[in-house]
């Protein structure tokens, strides 16, 4: 059973296995069958997926990110080892969300992930979704802190009902 898999524009449906993603094709058995179309390290298991209109990120709990879509090489950035709770983007940057520690990490394919250093770094747990909040802005939902938004560098309150403010978890966007 897979948490999260990808689409492509053709709809084929890709899941990380073992060491490779693979593409899953429905047999005319009514099977699936994983035919690995990228390899990956071993290790971790990369049991998430963010799509971005550019290229897929395969994300491990801890560890390296893996940047693979369909026609692209696999390109990584290592991440402490740091539990992930969300990838996401901002703009053309792209950030990974540590929530026991309220961290983010600026990945940068090619090389190591960086922390950003925030102007107001998050005290109530780390980022746990986003949506588009305007082309350089995402609204977050967090750990511990309600809904707020987030430019990359610094966050911000927005205006929302007090059931969506500080104390509360937001999961899903």
């Amino acid at each position: 059973i897979y948490e999260q898999v990808a689409v492509d524009d053709d709809g084929r449906i890709y899941a990380a296995i073992p060491g490779a993603i693979a593409r899953i094709d429905l047999g005319e058995d009514a099977h699936w069958r994983f035919v690995p179309v990228a390899e990956v390290p071993p290790g971790d298991p990369f049991f998430r997926v963010s799509q971005f209109s550019d290229t897929w990120l395969w994300g491990p709990a801890s560890g390296t990110v893996i940047a693979w879509k369909p026609g692209q090489t696999t390109r990584t950035s290592r991440l402490p080892s740091v539990a992930i709770e969300h990838i996401f983007a901002v703009g053309n940057d792209r950030f990974a969300s540590n929530e026991s520690l309220g961290l983010l990490y600026q990945i940068h394919l090619g090389g190591d992930a960086t922390a950003v250093p925030l102007k107001n770094p998050l005290a109530t747990g780390g980022v746990t979704d986003s949506v588009d909040y305007g082309a350089e802005q995402v609204i977050v939902g967090t750990a511990r802190g309600g809904l707020l938004a987030f430019d990359g560098r610094s966050f911000s309150d927005v205006p929302v009902p007090r059931i969506l403010g500080p104390g509360r978890r937001i999961n899903d966007l």
